[in-house]
């Protein structure tokens, strides 16, 4: 009886570490398989690198003090369209229990007899 080989589809038996695959068309690998948490440790490490390497992104208009550059302007009018947003949704949820409490006054006109407009 024959016996199966150690670590099917390698060149040599001798470690996992140093296998090569003999697969038509799969890539050869002699550190084995990345996992995606390892590979995305990976990348966010690079673009931090990259990002902390760039001298045009380290500070803004606010930090050197320049208020009245046109990045200035843009970075203000920003804020103001930010702060429309939350204002319009604050408007937007109380106008929500304004409309509920004149549906509910509207079908029960006079609370003290239960009785529901028909």
């Amino acid at each position: 009886m024959s016996q199966r080989p150690a670590f099917p589809n390698t060149a040599s038996p001798v470690s996992p570490a140093a296998s090569v695959s003999t697969v038509p068309g799969r890539a050869v690998s002699l550190r084995g398989p990345v996992s995606v948490r390892t590979a995305a440790l990976r990348l966010s490490f690079a673009l931090a690198a990259l990002g902390t390497s760039v001298t045009s992104v380290s500070a803004c208009t606010a930090c050197f003090g320049k208020t009245d550059e046109s990045m200035a302007q843009g970075m203000n009018a920003g804020i103001y369209v930010m702060l429309a947003f939350v204002v319009a949704a604050w408007v937007l949820f109380g106008s929500f229990f304004v409309f509920i409490a004149r549906r509910s006054r509207r079908l029960d006109p006079d609370p003290g007899t239960g009785d529901t407009a028909q």
